[in-house]
């Protein structure tokens, strides 16, 4: 076997070293001159066992590597996992906010379907009444508001209603007026969009995302911490990312939060169950800042009320125009970029900058391409070659639908 004793680890023997070892025990124990290649009866025995011995130190430092969470993959590493009651995210759907414009006195049932022009659809949850005329801001006088009517001059009434995606992934996070098809076609609507980007879908959680929020968890030190608190809430179900400011002077701070209190920034989860593990995690006496407010009951029965932000997902617009060659899959090929740039923007965090130089990469990833022409934005009619600055409390995202690709093929 393979475990030193020097403190170096497992140390694999590979298969032509126990051939080897296998052939020095047959000159050993039989004759120096004992054939041993592959056309002799010692030679393919030896070779069998070779094959099997090999196999069972490939084993044997499988469960070695397993030891360790930086090392562990799949059903192991969910196991060190649940020692910790940490367990790995499944896939989950991105929810979104729709605003929809109907006439006075009409319904719309829960599980109305809604979706994008590429046919990312998503259910309502609630049922919705349009019962009275909706005022808006008026364009043309800031500061004062006017009827909602249609082209007709009926009042029209504005409501809104969560939604989530049909399916699970990050496919579902669609950017801001994306949403404005009315999927089973109901007379009773005018009008729906959802003026903010859907946000918390996400694929299951791979062994690398998992191994390294189970280390944090373990180096973070109390959940009473900035660290801690931080992980503590992207342990919980639906959460992509938090950040958590925490102001310890006598004066407010930079961002205007009050002395003695901790903000925390989020996306993804509802509100009741962000702030249920942010209290559970936070100081007895902690002050928090925010425009959400959620009430919580701690063991005694009392109500606490717990307020954090949400943090803004960016959405990033891209424009690819390609030339290629025989070898990119005119079938899968447009759609293998797109994957790699969604994958690359699910690595970001909070306040990262977007460099178009590294958008670049995932696209040449991908074989068959000659030439490449690349713009980037966050409004489609303003793109160019050039970085997107982020704030502090902004997180880049990109769905399918965010990616443009034409190519000559």
């Amino acid at each position: 076997m393979g475990l030193t004793n020097g403190g170096q680890g497992y140390e694999r023997r590979e298969i032509d070293e126990i051939r080897a070892d296998l052939v020095s025990i047959a000159q050993n124990e039989i004759s120096s001159d004992v054939g041993i290649d592959d056309t002799t009866l010692i030679g393919q025995f030896q070779g069998a066992m070779a094959y099997d011995d090999d196999s069972i130190e490939k084993l044997a430092e499988a469960i070695y590597y397993s030891i360790f969470i930086s090392s562990s993959t799949g059903d192991t590493l969910d196991r060190h996992g649940l020692d910790n009651s940490i367990f790995r995210k499944p896939a989950a759907q991105a929810v979104v906010t729709l605003q929809i414009d109907s006439y006075v006195g009409e319904f719309l049932e829960s599980d109305s379907s809604m979706s994008t022009a590429d046919g990312v659809v998503f259910k309502t949850v609630d049922d919705v009444t349009f019962d009275e005329p909706s005022m808006v801001d008026d364009p043309d006088k800031p500061g004062s508001q006017i009827p909602l009517e249609d082209d007709d001059g009926t009042p029209i009434c504005r409501q809104t209603v969560t939604a989530v995606a049909e399916e699970t992934g990050i496919q579902g996070n669609i950017g801001a007026n994306q949403i404005t098809y009315n999927v089973d076609g109901n007379t009773n609507i005018f009008k729906v969009t959802n003026p903010m980007a859907a946000e918390g879908g996400q694929e299951a959680e791979t062994d690398m995302a998992y191994s390294a929020r189970l280390i944090a968890n373990n180096t973070n030190g109390s959940p009473s911490t900035e660290d801690g608190m931080k992980t503590a809430i992207e342990n919980t179900p639906g959460v992509v990312q938090a950040r958590v400011v925490g102001n310890n002077t006598l004066k407010p701070d930079q961002y205007g939060n009050p002395a003695k209190s901790t903000h925390l920034y989020v996306i993804g989860g509802t509100d009741q169950t962000v702030a249920e593990a942010f209290f559970h995690c936070m100081p007895e006496g902690t002050l928090t800042v925010g425009e959400v407010a959620s009430d919580v009951i701690n063991k005694s029965g009392d109500v606490r009320t717990v307020k954090f932000s949400r943090a803004v997902a960016k959405a990033v617009l891209i424009s690819i125009q390609l030339t290629t060659n025989d070898d990119f899959d005119s079938d899968n090929g447009i759609d293998n970029i797109k994957k790699n740039l969604i994958t690359f923007f699910s690595k970001y965090r909070m306040g990262d900058q977007v460099l178009f130089s590294q958008i670049f990469g995932q696209i040449w990833l991908v074989p068959g391409i000659s030439n490449l022409s690349l713009k980037i934005g966050t409004d489609k009619d303003n793109l160019a070659l050039e970085d997107i600055a982020v704030n502090e409390f902004e997180l880049p995202s990109l769905s399918m639908e965010d990616v443009e690709v034409t190519a000559d093929v």
